[in-house]
């Protein structure tokens, strides 16, 4: 998610909107109401083991090493 400032605002809340940047949340700082600049985290937000979990389901074990996910989606 984007959070949007315009100048004025970004700057009287430069060290908020910095500790949110750190925390992985992207800024967009607006002048006259058009985006000027972008704050984006300098690492992506780490990701967490097991997150995808369940997202994949096979129908059945994969026998032979040159099988193709493919054939074995739900």
């Amino acid at each position: 998610m984007t959070h949007t400032y315009g100048i004025a605002e970004a700057k009287a809340k430069f060290t908020s909107i910095i500790e949110m940047v750190t925390m992985g949340e992207a800024v967009a700082i607006t002048k006259n109401g058009k985006p000027v600049v972008r704050l984006v985290p300098e690492k992506p937000k780490q990701r967490q083991l097991g997150q995808c979990a369940g997202m994949l389901t096979l129908k059945g074990p994969l026998k032979d090493p040159d099988d193709t996910f493919s054939e074995f989606y739900k």
